[in-house]
């Protein structure tokens, strides 16, 4: 009799299975023959239970009556200068969570896998991993009955050289036929502006960043120049996406508009730039199309200051003084007692003043939405405390979905502006009259809290459909 409490002879593992499997450590390098792939590097993650492969513009499409999915694919990290098209059939769609704990419903094909002598048909669902350390994640779906993993070892079974890397993907280059972008902005150091140079550049496009400040306009006439002080002149653009500082709107508005004039496409036009800058005009134009608005007050001069906020209704408020286009960090006032301090402390000055008051109808939530095109990107919200920051960071919003009328709302908004490529700020309501309020519409605004918080590629977006605006395809 055994001295175990249990026989454990059908629990050993057997020898003759698990000799004719893959060792494989917790990085590899794998193929896609069939999508022109040949050498990507995957994590190998038996916690996953679907694989995944990084792709962006999936674009569905129908071949011979069957469904097809075309898709781009950045197959080395941290490159976005090598891009392979790819298109298969359509093996499924299906609803996968993502690591942000996010479901959404994904593309899957199946296709060949080469673990460099092994071959075995795979299913990949298509998704975005630029945020990813791997462009390529294993799962253990297909792992079953031919591999096991050492997450000890890494690449176990080889090691791919930058040289060979280089001859496998020296026709992945971007093409020769794309568009002229520029993009009018101070530096190529913010997120947004680094972002959208990649996103150009991985479509196959040439953007160049000009420095508003460092350029010049000659104007007579028979023809209008645009000087940079590096660069001299500079060359026409096939469109122009402003990218300037606030107090830049006038300047940079005229360097669009000679774009226009040169046969150039502005996205965003110069008009509807300096139309949503133009506060008063904003929100004027808003209330007479029945946009549910906070209450607001203006004035010329900050003298009129504690009377205004007087008509204005209910605190607490937000203060900001401003010229022309130029709008200084907002205060938080709470009391008369307060507006009397910074009444005093500007008296005499140039400066303009904007007042947003709650009036004790807005709610504590603060919605922020993307609109690309017209349609709706991206939605974020965050609660009072966090929307009063100064400085708000990804871990402050949390991703939400508009109902179909605040959707509508939205478009509406957009379409008033008449932007491609907006922010919508709305306050949460607290009556039964409205969801939410409009508090301010941004013309060039930053991706970075978006992308981070989403996951999503949102800068090829915007590419995407500056394509559309000047239907450009590629060849």
């Amino acid at each position: 009799m055994s001295d175990t409490p249990f026989d454990t002879t059908e629990f050993e593992p057997s020898k003759d299975s698990s000799a004719k499997k893959i060792i494989v450590g917790s990085e590899e390098w794998c193929a896609f023959p069939q999508l022109g792939i040949p050498a990507i590097a995957a994590r190998i993650d038996s916690g996953a239970r679907t694989s995944s492969i990084h792709a962006f513009n999936i674009q569905p499409f129908t071949r011979k009556g069957n469904a097809w999915v075309s898709f781009e694919v950045h197959p080395v990290q941290d490159n976005r200068g090598l891009l392979v098209r790819c298109e298969a059939p359509v093996h499924d769609r299906r609803n996968v969570k993502s690591s942000s704990g996010v479901a959404e419903k994904r593309y899957v094909i199946q296709t060949v896998m080469r673990l460099w002598d092994h071959e075995f048909t795979v299913q990949l669902t298509l998704a975005n991993r630029d945020s990813m350390g791997f462009r390529m994640l294993l799962g253990r779906e297909a792992m079953v009955g031919r591999i096991l993993v050492d997450p000890e070892l890494s690449f176990c079974l080889g090691q791919v050289s930058p040289a060979t890397l280089e001859q496998h993907y020296k026709d992945a280059r971007r093409s020769a036929d794309g568009l002229r972008i520029g993009l009018l902005a101070r530096s190529e150091k913010f997120y947004t502006n680094r972002r959208l140079i990649e996103a150009c550049e991985e479509r196959g496009h040439f953007p160049s960043l000009l420095d508003v400040r460092q350029c010049y306009l000659t104007l007579n006439s028979a023809r209008g120049e645009i000087y940079e002080k590096e660069r001299g002149i500079v060359q026409p653009f096939d469109v122009a996406l402003c990218r300037c500082a606030i107090e830049d709107t006038l300047f940079a508005a005229g360097l669009l508009r000679q774009y226009t004039m040169n046969g150039g496409v502005a996205f965003n036009h110069p008009k509807a730039l300096l139309f949503a800058r133009d506060k008063v005009a904003l929100f004027q134009k808003m209330a007479a199309n029945e946009i549910p608005l906070c209450t607001f007050g203006f004035a010329a001069v900050t003298d009129h200051l504690q009377e205004m906020v007087h008509k204005v209704g209910v605190g607490p408020y937000k203060i900001q003084r401003s010229r022309d286009f130029n709008f200084e960090p907002s205060i938080a006032v709470n009391s008369s007692e307060e507006t009397q301090i910074l009444q005093n402390a500007w008296q005499g000055s140039k400066y303009g003043v904007q007042v947003l008051s709650t009036m004790g109808q807005i709610g504590t939530e603060k919605m922020k939405v993307l609109v690309i095109g017209g349609r709706i990107a991206s939605v974020l919200k965050s609660d009072g405390v966090k929307a009063g920051k100064v400085k708000t960071s990804p871990s402050d919003y949390q991703i939400f979905d508009l109902n179909k009328d605040d959707k509508k709302l939205v478009q509406k908004i957009a379409r008033l502006t008449g932007l491609s490529f907006l922010c919508v700020e709305l306050l949460s309501g607290q009556n039964d009259d409205h969801d939410y309020f409009l508090s301010d519409v941004i013309p060039s605004p930053s991706i970075e809290v978006f992308e981070k918080a989403t996951g999503k590629d949102l800068a090829s977006q915007v590419v995407i459909e500056i394509e559309r605006c000047c239907d450009w395809q590629r060849q």
